[in-house]
């Protein structure tokens, strides 16, 4: 039975909504940067229109995509109300920008690199399934599920390194040393 809601159907087009996306974001970049490529509009077209291409033609690269836009466009969308909920209280949309633009980009990138650590995964690593199976299975004895780095799974084997008592060490040691680099530097403001 179709519903309203049942977008299955525009998956098929997935490559014409990528190729628009990355025609329109190379060709803006081009056109508001310092323009390496001068003012022919031609040429950012043509240098936008073959950057698209190659998106489309390396399936890694089209599969990491359509994993990250939709992350995108929630922290697009949380953005803007941020911006509309600040700005109702009196900040000016230049100083919302100004103070929280890290951390969108920053958000923009992490959604990058999850969606590309879900898709290349599995592929990338010298652990790959059966490779060596028998000399790493005690890697991450006490981490998630039965300890193994060596499945099939690239999540079992993220979450057996994350939670690895060594790794879980090197957190609790760089977020020891981040703030006392951060104390130690702090300003120090002296009562008159």
């Amino acid at each position: 039975m179709a519903t309203p809601l049942d977008v299955g159907f525009l998956q098929n087009f997935s490559d014409i909504f990528i190729w628009i996306l990355v025609f329109t974001v190379t060709y803006a970049v081009q056109l508001v940067t310092k323009k390496p490529f001068g003012d022919n509009k031609g040429i950012n077209a043509l240098i936008a229109f073959s950057v698209s291409t190659i998106f489309i033609l390396v399936p890694d690269v089209k599969d990491i995509l359509v994993a990250a836009v939709p992350w995108w466009i929630l922290i697009l969308l949380l953005t803007v109300f941020l911006m509309l909920s600040l700005e109702t209280f009196g900040n000016p949309l230049i100083t919302v920008m100004e103070s929280y633009g890290t951390w969108i980009l920053i958000a923009a990138i992490l959604a990058f690199v999850f969606a590309w650590a879900g898709v290349a995964g599995q592929k990338a690593g010298p652990y790959l399934e059966g490779a060596n199976a028998s000399s790493i299975t005690q890697a991450a004895a006490t981490g998630r599920g039965d300890g193994t780095v060596a499945s099939g799974s690239f999540q079992d084997n993220l979450g057996a390194t994350l939670f690895h008592p060594k790794v879980l060490g090197m957190i609790l040691v760089l977020a020891i040393a981040l703030f006392a680099v951060l104390m130690i530097t702090y300003p120090i403001k002296l009562i008159p």
